[in-house]
């Protein structure tokens, strides 16, 4: 099982990777067409489903231990 200090890491790794990806997204001219409501929608439909994975995932690591 990972420590505090890594999952902090592993968690900071991922919030780069994620913004980076997203500004990356938002450069794409198709994409820039969008209103900012539009996009507020979709990142927080990205982040409801992406804690919905984790907690699944984790509820199976938890079963398994």
């Amino acid at each position: 099982m990972l420590n505090r200090k890594a999952n902090r890491v592993m968690a900071l790794v991922l919030l780069v990777v994620g913004f980076s990806t997203l500004f990356r997204i938002l450069g794409n001219p198709r994409v820039a067409e969008l209103h900012g409501s539009d996009i507020m929608a979709l990142t927080g439909c990205g982040a409801c489903i992406g804690v919905a994975i984790v907690g699944v995932l984790g509820r199976i690591h938890l079963r398994n231990d």
